[in-house]
């Protein structure tokens, strides 16, 4: 894992403003984790009771709707965002952006939008209705 700490020093006492961290997340892909924010939105849907990778992974399982993630650590909520170009303030939430143009499979362009895109362990991609 790769972060940056951007800081700005005043008077002997640090104030800490982004961290900034690429995480490889999944295979090649890397994401932009920041701590403190959270996208506005619209949202693609919202799971809870879910871990950060796995929320990553309902991510990745719809590469034409969902572009980002907002996780709550505490109450292990998931949001699956499809717009990322707004964002807000918020200290208890992580955003995530997922890069996920470059590594659509060619199978999974064939999925419908409200289909899930699923890589299967011997590597064959189906498209599964929710």
């Amino acid at each position: 894992m790769v972060c940056s700490l951007i800081s700005k020093s005043l008077n002997e006492v640090t104030f800490t403003t982004v961290l900034l961290c690429f995480v490889p997340l999944y295979e090649r892909a890397i994401a932009v984790v920041v701590h403190g924010e959270r996208y506005r939105g619209p949202f693609v849907r919202v799971v809870g009771i879910i871990g950060q990778q796995q929320c990553v992974r309902e991510c990745r399982h719809r590469p034409k709707l969902c572009r980002g993630v907002n996780y709550q650590k505490q109450e292990l909520l998931c949001d699956l965002v499809l717009a990322i170009n707004e964002t807000v303030s918020k200290s208890d939430y992580v955003r995530i952006e997922l890069d996920q143009t470059n590594h659509i499979p060619d199978e999974c362009l064939s999925c419908p939008t409200e289909d899930l895109c699923v890589t299967l362990s011997s590597k064959k991609v189906n498209c599964i209705r929710e």
